[in-house]
């Protein structure tokens, strides 16, 4: 039995697995290959927009950071100009009052133009517009029959930034309050009675 078997079937067996294993790393080694040839273009693009996502993310995000610590700047100047404001609607008693006053409004007036120019623009409120808090200050308000509030009459304008529309003075109205709930809900219900009763 010894003298019959293949002195060499260890080392052919040996070879077909060493063959067996190069055809595997062969294969591997071809899928790599593809791999590499389809990220080095592909995936640089794929990183290229990723940056570019980014960078734009990264620039909106910092441009809205400043138009907000912008709006916090105009709304600490405002109160200087409201000062102004307020020294300028006194009639001056003489000619010394009276050099005060321009000068006030020439002050008033340039930092205005200032503002204007960084991105301060002026807004109204139109007589029958809804009632919003956050761009309207109700100086005087009045019962009405409206169902929403409305703005009756704009006393002064406000300031707002052109670029987000971020209030930084409310225009100062007289509104019209809407009618009283519990007087609607009266009425609704006594409609409904006179649809059943019909």
């Amino acid at each position: 039995e010894e003298e019959g078997e293949d002195p060499n079937a260890e080392i052919k067996a040996e070879i077909a697995q060493l063959e067996a294993q190069l055809k595997e790393k062969r294969l591997e080694l071809s899928r790599a290959n593809g791999a590499a040839a389809e990220a080095s273009e592909a995936g640089y693009y794929r990183i290229v927009a990723d940056v570019s996502t980014y960078k734009k993310n990264a620039a909106k995000q910092q441009e809205s950071v400043a138009e907000v610590a912008k709006a916090d700047a105009f709304r600490i100047f405002d109160k200087v100009l409201l000062a102004f404001e307020e020294a300028r609607s006194e009639p001056p008693n003489d000619d010394d009052e009276a050099k005060v006053h321009s000068d006030f409004e020439l002050i008033s007036s340039g930092l205005l133009e200032q503002f204007k120019l960084l991105g301060l623009e002026e807004f109204e409120a139109s007589a029958g517009d809804a009632y919003e808090p956050w761009r309207h200050e109700a100086i005087e308000s009045r019962p009405s029959e409206k169902d929403a509030a409305e703005v009756a009459e704009c006393i002064t304008g406000g300031y707002r930034l052109k670029s987000t529309g971020a209030v930084v003075r409310k225009a100062k109205c007289v509104v019209d309050l809407a009618k009283e709930k519990e007087e609607a809900d009266e009425e609704s219900e006594e409609d409904e009675a006179e649809e059943e009763a019909e």
